[in-house]
C-alpha cells in the first residue's frame, strides 16, 4: 500500500509541476489535493509500520529518524490543514496576503514532504 501512495503522491506532484494554475486551475487544485491526501497516508502508514516493527530494536540513528519523521509528519499535517483554511478564507473574502500566506503554507507541505523523505531509511527485517 505504502508503494501505491508514493506512486499517486509522485504522479500528483508532476501534474502540480506540468499544470499551472492559471491554465487548468480545476486540475492543479485536484493535483494539490491528491498530493496532500497520499502524502498524508503514506507518512503516517510510514509510522505505523516503524512503530509496529521496529521499536524494540531500533538504534539510536533509527530512533533519530524516526523522531525527526514523526516532527516532519506532524508539520506537514499542520500546514496542510492551514493551507485548506487560507485558500477557502481567500476565495470567500479575497483578503489582501491571504493567498500568499496560503503559499507559504503550501511550503510547509513541501519542504516537510522532503524532510520525511529524507530521514534516514530504516530496513525491516
Amino acid at each position: 500500500m505504502t508503494v501505491v501512495l508514493n506512486v499517486a503522491e509522485i504522479l500528483s506532484l508532476l501534474g502540480l509541476s506540468l499544470i499551472s494554475s492559471t491554465f487548468i486551475h480545476e486540475l492543479h487544485a485536484a493535483c494539490f489535493t491528491l498530493f496532500v491526501l497520499c502524502t498524508t497516508l503514506y507518512m503516517l502508514l510510514t509510522l505505523v509500520v516503524l512503530q509496529i516493527y521496529r521499536r524494540s530494536k531500533e538504534s539510536t540513528l533509527e530512533r533519530k529518524s524516526r523522531q525527526l519523521k514523526i516532527t516532519t509528519f506532524l508539520v506537514n499535517c499542520l500546514g496542510a490543514a492551514f493551507a485548506v483554511y487560507l485558500y477557502v478564507r481567500h476565495n470567500k473574502y479575497c483578503e489582501p496576503y491571504v493567498y500568499t500566506w496560503f503559499a507559504l503554507a503550501e511550503y510547509a507541505v513541501v519542504l516537510s514532504n522532503m524532510a520525511f523523505h529524507a530521514t534516514r531509511g530504516v530496513k525491516i527485517n
